[in-house]
């Protein structure tokens, strides 16, 4: 069973769950609303603050808003952790791919503009033994009750309850944003779930614990290169090294994906 959190106190999160029951074939319960395989609660904490899950589920799916200073509406998904305090979410690099996918294509399909991206690992909750992901509309209160925006997100969502397989990955270096790890996730078969970005302070430690709070473990760890410093560029290498996981940076993983196109392309 996969859950799906809201919180009630979140406009957002209740615009995205509105949207959900009504395009999901959810069904009022007891507990809730549910569909096979998945429950979708409507919960009164705020969700950045749970400290357990409410029920047992296989993953925690959680709508919620998103803020910045920029005021840009956004559509965005991440994994959660506070990475100053090395408390960090498991990652399930599918589903954050199967929600960014959709993300995207329902930005296309309903003509927002918004930006769409994956965000680097913040807030909490952190502790938790299952995956957590998080689908988030920003960046204001318009963004926030607007009801395309809400639809899509909605649509990221019911895409994560079932997502394809992929391989995974963990990103180090850049801005908040991602946008390398972003497009390495939208145009390779590459998800990457913990992103360390460059403001954040990285160690040996970290990094293995990122790795470790992977669901199905790593294959690459991707780094952004010009947006790394040097320090964790060799951070990198170490650790890659000693725990035997290939590290590649994504503008090589971007121009390997763009030439394998040209070359299928010619073959026809």
């Amino acid at each position: 069973m996969k859950l799906i959190i809201a919180s009630k106190s979140d406009p957002a999160a209740a615009n995205i769950a509105q949207k959900l029951i009504e395009l999901g074939g959810f069904k009022k319960t007891m507990r809730g609303y549910e569909r096979p395989g998945a429950i979708l609660l409507l919960i009164e904490t705020e969700s950045t603050e749970l400290a357990s899950p409410p029920i047992d589920a296989s993953e925690i799916v959680v709508l919620s808003r998103h803020a910045s200073e920029s005021g840009r509406p956004s559509l965005t998904t991440h994994v959660p952790g506070l990475l100053d305090q090395r408390r960090i979410a498991i990652a399930s690099p599918q589903t954050i791919r199967a929600a960014l996918l959709e993300l995207q294509r329902a930005n296309d399909d309903l003509r927002l503009g918004y930006q769409v991206s994956l965000e680097a690992t913040h807030h909490g909750p952190a502790d938790f033994s299952l995956p957590v992901t998080f689908i988030e509309v920003g960046s204001t209160p318009a963004e926030w009750k607007d009801e395309r925006a809400g639809e899509a997100a909605a649509r990221a969502a019911l895409a994560a309850l079932s997502p394809e397989r992929c391989s995974r990955a963990v990103g180090v270096g850049g801005i908040h944003y991602a946008p390398l790890f972003t497009r390495v996730s939208l145009e390779t078969d590459i998800g990457i779930g913990h992103i360390i970005p460059k403001y954040a302070s990285l160690s040996d430690e970290l990094l293995q614990l990122a790795i470790e709070r992977t669901a199905g473990g790593v294959q690459y760890i991707v780094v952004d290169w010009k947006g790394a410093s040097a320090e964790q560029r060799e951070i990198c290498n170490r650790v890659g090294e000693r725990l035997g996981i290939p590290v590649v940076k994504a503008g090589t993983l971007l121009k390997k994906d763009l030439n394998q196109t040209r070359d299928n392309s010619e073959r026809r």
